[in-house]
């Protein structure tokens, strides 16, 4: 059963995560985007629980850390963005915008 209610937006862009605890950062990439949250893929698991700033194209996103599960090639780890902090909003539409402006330079 299918437990999202925000649908998500693929995306394959380079993210960092810094653990806000200790300022700990790894870089991954980005997996997927939505309304109320990211999923990345990481090469270190991150626990859940963990209060962690996010870095793609340029913008900063607060959240927590839900999950990290361990795959063959690193740790998918959900993190939950913090609306009061972010206009979600905003950074689904930057992600769109990114993938048009990539689909027109590739004509």
């Amino acid at each position: 059963m299918e437990r999202r209610h925000d649908s998500r937006i693929p995306t394959d862009l380079p993210v960092t995560v810094m653990q806000l605890d200790d300022e700990t950062e790894t870089t991954g990439g980005l997996i997927d985007i939505s309304e109320s949250g990211i999923c990345a893929l990481l090469p270190a698991a991150v626990d859940p629980g963990t209060m962690v700033q996010v870095n793609v194209l340029e913008v900063s996103l607060y959240g927590e850390v839900v999950y990290s599960q361990e795959e063959t090639d690193g740790f998918r780890t959900g993190i939950f963005v913090e609306q009061v902090l972010l206009e979600t909003s905003n950074v689904t539409r930057i992600v769109q915008s990114y993938f048009e402006t990539s689909a027109s330079t590739e004509v």
